[in-house]
């Protein structure tokens, strides 16, 4: 019975099943919601949580790509450029 409504490209000249369908895809949905927000989830995924982190700006080639440049207002004042280790 699950394989008839696991998959909802399946059901789509059976009318019957698509309440079946619909409803297996949101059951799906919630157990791995619930799962993937659960501590063992967390870890699970090696999720290490919001950190501070140094962002080194957009790449050279993709400001150029799109023809933009910093100002040097953001430079001073938003952009670091030095290495970090890790």
């Amino acid at each position: 019975m699950v394989d008839l409504i696991a998959y909802p490209e399946r059901v789509k000249d059976k009318p019957d099943l698509k309440p079946g369908a619909s409803f297996f895809s949101l059951l799906r949905n919630l157990t791995a919601t619930g799962f993937y927000t659960s501590e063992i989830g967390v870890t699970d995924i090696g999720y290490a949580g919001n950190k501070p982190n140094q962002w080194n700006g957009v790449p050279d080639e993709v400001l150029q790509q799109y023809k933009l440049a910093y100002t040097d207002k953001e430079l001073k004042e938003c952009v670091s450029f030095e290495k970090t280790n890790g």
